[in-house]
């Protein structure tokens, strides 16, 4: 004879436990929920840089032998020195894609501080790493060669940079920047320079030009 008490008993032996899933189940779970945050990361990430999030850096290009200065119009190969390339987010460049293309420091640096002004956001600021560069002084050490390559460039923030060392660039005096400090001391020390970090020149330099 069977209770009401077994009866319940028996009962509650074969109601489905609530809130807890099975190891098999689970075992599917827990990868697909990994997949799906993945792939909402990677969507949130998109959505950031095209709806006025950060964007990524652009990596630096190699310039055109006729490329034409974006600030002054003279011809970037045709003249020594460091050259410098401008990114810009949403690719200002009305003619063209890539970046913004100089001659000089002085002309990148006067080219931002005239967009700056307008609103445009800066992505990425390249010029000539003479440390990666194979450069070639003139004879009277009056000028210092110029180079196209975009492995030959790196972002200005991590150069150190010698000036006043006499040498001249397309647009007057010539600072030369450097990724390894040692060699742009050797350069300082051989050249009677001095050294910048790109802050410093900045402010302190270019913003006299």
């Amino acid at each position: 004879m069977i209770t009401s008490t077994d009866s319940n008993r028996a009962e509650s032996n074969h109601r489905p436990t609530r809130g807890i899933v099975p190891t098999a189940e689970r075992d599917v779970e827990q990868p697909r929920r990994a997949v799906l945050a993945t792939i909402a990361a990677a969507l949130l990430a998109g959505c950031l840089s095209e709806n006025g999030g950060p964007a990524a850096a652009p990596d630096p290009v190699t310039i055109d032998e006729d490329a034409q200065c974006d600030y002054c119009g003279m011809v970037v190969a045709n003249h020594p020195g460091t050259n410098a390339q401008l990114f810009y987010d949403g690719d200002r460049s009305e003619d063209r894609d890539g970046p913004a293309r100089f001659c000089s420091l002085p002309c990148a640096h006067k080219f931002h501080v005239e967009r700056d002004r307008l609103g445009w956001e800066l992505l990425a600021r390249y010029v000539t790493d003479y440390s990666v560069a194979d450069y070639e002084l003139a004879d009277d050490a009056s000028s210092v060669s110029s180079h196209l390559e975009a492995e030959t460039f790196a972002a200005a923030e991590d150069l150190t940079y010698v000036v006043e060392t006499g040498i001249e660039g397309a647009m007057g005096p010539e600072y030369v920047p450097f990724s390894d400090a040692d060699e742009a001391a050797a350069f300082a020390a051989e050249h009677d320079g001095a050294r910048y970090d790109w802050e410093t020149l900045e402010r302190d330099v270019l913003a006299d030009e």
